[in-house]
């Protein structure tokens, strides 16, 4: 018998690969209609829509890339990599003081060990872009 939980997670799972796949080809529209689908098919689970709003802001779409994350950040605010998104979408939207403090938020989870790298690098590259200075605050 199977759990129809993990079914849907699995084809939302599906749809993720779909739209980075086809963000990786070009087709940015197509990469959001998928991540869209994903997120209908597991709406309560956290990563469809973090995905969602990464592929956003991969697209260039600063405005509904910080609009997704930060729904995902309130309604999950102890998953890590709604904070990490969502710096960086404040990052490339000229938010440095929002970002520094959502990678702040991200360090504060329950889960981020498991994306302490992703989160060391993210404030690496925004440290070498001389977006922030060596304590993590803005310069």
């Amino acid at each position: 018998m199977t759990n129809p939980i993990e079914d849907d997670l699995a084809r939302a799972q599906l749809e993720l690969k779909r739209a980075y796949l086809l963000l990786e080809a070009g087709e940015a529209d197509l990469a959001a209609e998928s991540a869209e689908r994903a997120v209908s098919i597991a709406p309560d689970h956290p990563i469809p829509t973090i995905i969602r709003g990464a592929i956003l802001c991969a697209m260039g779409n600063s405005r509904g890339a910080l609009g997704a994350l930060r729904a995902a950040r309130k309604r999950w605010p102890s998953e890590a990599l709604a904070h990490v998104h969502f710096a960086e979408a404040c990052f490339f939207a000229g938010r440095d003081t929002r970002g520094v403090s959502a990678l702040s938020d991200a360090r504060s989870c329950p889960n981020s060990t498991a994306h302490a790298a992703l989160i060391d690098s993210m404030e690496g590259f925004w440290r070498e872009a001389g977006r922030i200075d060596s304590q993590g605050d803005t310069t």
